[in-house]
């Protein structure tokens, strides 16, 4: 049997008001072949299936249409929610799909039958077993304690993601008397994960996060959303697939792939398949000259066009003249998807200078609410418990389907 692991979809995205959709639209596309030419029998996908809780009608489209797709593949497809998801926009449809072999586990579910369930070959037959646990809420996890202490909060959510784990692992274990191996499912941050910049923090402002070793040897195979850069723990048993498409200037060298999993009686084989790049994403830092004698000779051999991230240097008489520049080369169809400039011994940005506001699209909450802390005088016992209940706060805020 054939499993292949993806995860961090992020449908809907975009990237400094830059759509992503043809990107997400080329990697679907990719998705389907390799897993038709492949022969796939399994998707897991582990999370983060669209980037805002409400989301578009163009992204809903996109992830229904490439479920029929699997469907008409006889592809058995599990879906679980992350942190970006709405548990009740994903379990809203969990029934209807269950009708095209696709599980959805948007929250931490009541059934076991929900998180637990076999993964079956295209001739029907039980190869695997799968606990499919989603990304875990602080509702999830604990009861409120009186006069706790932060230090006690964190370690009772570390606690809390750590036993459920381990529960519904034991309970995998009841119903798996044949012994086909266990494949784990989840949406977390581990310690020591390497992140990017379109990571929105989790557990506690990251706080509760689980130590690798916590999970070690739980599952022949843990397969992991949330972070976005791919990465492995416990010798490659436990990895992020990371997203499919950089989602981010900071992912703009990283390679991306999906995992597939090899099942063979008792044996996994696992490989990482490169997803192709269908977009560049380039960075330029230094003075204007420097960086406008760059796009003379500028090429690209991707279908889409590249997205500009320009760090600019100068002082501030330049500004409008810079400014003309830019929407030169945006006239010849360059396509800036951010520019900053900075002058001298000085950090003021362009929007400063300009009186744009669209930067502000680009904070992220915990940025804001950071600044907003380094300019009070509090202690280190005040500053952690605000960022305690603010991460609580942002959580409810972000997981409302009107959001």
């Amino acid at each position: 049997m054939k499993i292949i692991h993806t995860a961090d979809w992020h449908l809907g995205k975009e990237l400094h008001q830059n759509s992503l959709e043809a990107d997400h639209a080329l990697f679907l596309d990719w998705l389907q072949e390799c897993i038709r030419e492949q022969q796939v029998d399994v998707l897991l996908i582990a999370g983060d299936v669209f980037d805002h809780a409400n989301p578009s009608n163009e992204a809903r489209k996109m992830y229904f249409t490439f479920l029929t797709r699997m469907a008409a593949l006889g592809v058995q497809v599990v879906v679980i929610g992350g942190n970006h998801d709405s548990v009740q926009m994903l379990s809203s449809s969990s029934e209807l799909l269950d009708l095209l072999n696709v599980h959805v586990v948007g929250g931490l579910a009541q059934e076991e039958d929900r998180i637990i369930l076999p993964l079956k070959d295209r001739q029907g037959k039980d190869r695997a077993w799968c606990v499919a646990l989603p990304f875990l809420r602080d509702r999830d996890l604990r009861a409120y304690k009186p006069g706790e202490s932060h230090a006690e909060r964190i370690d009772a959510v570390r606690s809390g993601i750590v036993y459920t784990y381990e529960h519904y692992r034991s309970k995998c274990d009841e119903k798996n008397s044949s012994k086909l191996p266990v494949i784990g499912m989840g949406h977390l941050y581990l310690q020591g994960a390497n992140t990017s910049e379109s990571e929105r923090e989790v557990q506690l402002g990251n706080a509760a996060a689980v130590a690798s070793s916590s999970l070690a040897g739980m599952f022949d195979y843990l397969a992991l959303g949330h972070i976005h850069k791919p990465q492995q723990f416990d010798q490659g048993k436990i990895r992020y697939s990371g997203s499919p498409i950089s989602l981010s200037f900071s992912e703009r060298k990283d390679n991306k792939w999906v995992v597939m999993i090899e099942v063979d009686g008792s044996e996994l084989t696992l490989q990482n398949l490169e997803v192709p790049v269908f977009r560049k994403l380039v960075k330029r830092e230094g003075s204007w000259e420097s960086i406008r004698q760059q796009f003379e000779v500028e090429e690209t051999q991707h279908p889409l066009p590249t997205l500009y991230d320009l760090e600019i240097t100068a002082e501030l008489s330049r500004v409008p003249e810079i400014e003309s520049d830019i929407q030169k080369l945006r006239d010849r169809g360059f396509v800036i998807a951010r520019r900053k400039i900075t002058t001298p011994n000085e950090t003021t940005q362009l929007s400063a200078l300009v009186g744009s506001v669209s930067d502000l699209k680009e904070l992220q909450p915990w940025d804001v609410f950071d600044k907003k802390l380094s300019t009070q005088e509090l202690s280190e016992e005040q500053l952690e418990s605000l960022r305690f209940v603010y991460a609580e706060i942002l959580e409810e805020i972000l997981q409302s389907p009107s959001q």
